[in-house]
């Protein structure tokens, strides 16, 4: 891929081709999804 290429992919963590994307793309253009926790998710939040 060029490094003047713009755009990212993203994926679960559990993608079966998750290493053979990273290969052919290049770990900088992989996005993950995380499940973090947001802050008016908190308890008492206002």
């Amino acid at each position: 891929m060029s490094t003047t290429a713009r755009g990212c992919f993203t994926c679960e963590a559990e993608e079966k081709l998750l290493t053979q994307a990273i290969e052919f793309v290049g770990e900088e253009r992989i996005m993950i999804s995380a499940d973090m926790p947001h802050g008016e998710a908190r308890a008492g939040f206002i």
